[in-house]
């Protein structure tokens, strides 16, 4: 009862900010709600990537929230995509709201927390990925870990405020929790390493305080490391292989602060109308915001230290992680460059998240003398943002909703042929089909198999060819057009592989 009065209580003082926060959130990921599951969001379907298991449980794993979220709601959700949707949009709101709450903490400052919260909640570089590109398995492997990430700060401030060791042992605590429900969440260790550092040069630093942060920081890197160790997605090769074999290191890590922190819908404008056309990734171009990106970041400390004092330990430390982070995940997975492709990925949540709160730590140590502007400012600001990541998110998810549209005709349509199935029928179909698979044998028809249609199939099921379905999808595209998720059409071959034709799928 306590806990729900504390909420209650929350929400009666906040109610305006958690409205707006959920209707700007709902405003510019609605559009997941007509999506289905494209590529591997479908792969926690299949049984043998379960959590709990017939031996127990599996602990090890590097997406333990997936496997979990997995194990539960499928037996309730069966293959209601919409409601696993409605699911994340769930928790990405509560994450939102989470970090709302824990900045307005530290910072006292409502508008700053709301501010710094829109900057997250609607950012298209940072997110689209996990919420609007139908990689459901990318959100349910790292969204979760994120809330406790942020209370872990939170009570990690709380003890350099307080010096009460609970707070610090929940920290420790939440820490692990992250870190066991994601592998990923150990991404954002520097957050956690460097604000004790930084924190403890507010004051004049002793031997007890700098054996206090050493403690605190291997404590948590041991946590880390612990639940990491037997992960099977480690770095390849170990550290001082990869800085003596990655090239362009230092490019591919300054590349990202103009990647998280410039629209990319203008990057491709101004490259697009360069004195000479640029293609993708536009490298003259985000060198070109290079330089003004870090005066503003690093400029900005000076700012904050004049205007906003207060806030320069928590400011640093952000600047310090993002750019920590960034050089983190290039280790971890050396995809990661910038200087070969510019767009919003997965890679950026940690710092862009990091981003958005020193933007809006910026914009508070700008107007600290005179709050009318102050509330003017931020409005505008969070309109021009707001708007403009609404339009590239749109955007985005017209231009991939022809995928959504082929997988929810295909599954109708297995649906509708489901009584005509024996048992161990067969559906042939292009690979780009069988993503669904795992998910209609679950719920759809248990008794068919869908091998992957390599050179031979015909020959091969030609005595079964009773029990063989060949399916195939038409988009229906006009030729150098965009796909039109209006258009697309089911296209059954069965009848021409049973009655001996040769089978040809169309992409």
């Amino acid at each position: 009862m306590k806990i729900i009065s504390k909420i209650k209580s929350f929400y009666q003082k906040n109610w305006v900010s958690t409205t707006a926060i959920f209707g700007l959130s709902f405003l510019v990921w609605h559009k997941m709600f007509k999506q289905v599951f494209l590529g591997e969001g479908y792969m926690y379907f299949n049984p043998h990537l379960n959590f709990f298991v017939k031996n127990g449980i599996n602990v090890w794993g590097y997406d333990n929230s997936a496997k979990i979220i997995f194990d539960i709601l499928p037996p309730i959700f069966r293959d209601n995509i919409t409601a696993y949707f409605l699911l994340s949009f769930t928790i990405a709101y509560i994450l939102f709201i989470s970090l709302y709450l824990i900045i307005n903490r530290i910072t006292n400052s409502k508008l700053l927390a709301f501010s710094a919260t829109i900057f997250f909640a609607t950012n298209y570089i940072a997110l689209f990925e996990y919420l609007g590109a139908g990689t459901y398995q990318r959100f349910a492997q790292r969204f979760p870990g994120i809330i406790p990430i942020i209370f872990s700060f939170y009570f990690l401030w709380k003890y350099g405020e307080n010096l009460k060791i609970k707070n610090l042992i929940v920290a420790f605590l939440l820490w692990g929790l992250a870190v066991f429900t994601g592998h990923f969440s150990s991404l954002a260790l520097p957050i956690l390493l460097i604000y004790p550092i930084v924190k403890m040069f507010e004051d004049k630093p002793n031997l007890h305080k700098i054996f206090r942060v050493i403690l605190i920081c291997t404590t948590f890197f041991l946590i880390s490391f612990y639940i990491t160790n037997k992960s099977e997605q480690q770095p390849l090769g170990g550290f001082a292989n990869f800085l003596k074999t990655q090239e362009n290191l230092t490019q591919r890590l300054l590349y990202q602060i103009p990647t998280v922190t410039i629209p990319l819908n203008l990057v491709s404008f101004i490259g697009q109308n360069w004195i000479t056309s640029i293609k993708d990734p536009y490298l003259p171009v985000v060198k070109f915001f290079l330089p003004i990106t870090l005066v503003m970041y690093f400029g900005g400390i000076w700012l904050v230290f004049k205007k906003a004092p207060r806030l320069l330990t928590l400011y640093i430390s952000l600047l310090l992680s993002m750019v920590s982070t960034m050089f983190l995940y290039m280790y971890v997975d050396t995809r990661l460059d910038v200087t070969k492709y510019f767009g919003e990925d997965r890679y950026f949540i940690f710092s862009s998240l990091f981003a958005a709160i020193m933007w809006a730590i910026l914009l508070k140590a700008l107007f600290t003398k005179n709050e009318i502007s102050y509330k003017v400012a931020t409005l505008f600001v969070l309109i021009v943002f707001v708007t403009n990541n609404t339009n590239m998110v749109w955007r985005h998810f017209d231009s991939i909703q022809y995928k959504s549209e082929a997988f929810k005709k295909f599954i109708s349509y297995i649906k509708y042929i489901s009584p005509q199935f024996e048992k161990d029928s067969i559906i042939i179909v292009p690979s780009y089909l069988q993503w669904p698979a795992a998910l209609i044998t679950e719920f759809v028809s248990p008794n068919v198999d869908f091998p992957i249609p390599v050179d031979g199939w015909e020959n091969k099921y030609w005595s079964i060819r009773n029990k063989v379905w060949v399916i195939d999808y038409n988009y229906d595209r006009i030729p150098s057009k965009d796909f039109d998720s209006e258009k697309g059409y089911i296209v059954d071959l069965t009848k021409n592989y049973r009655s001996g034709k040769k089978i040809q799928f169309l992409y």
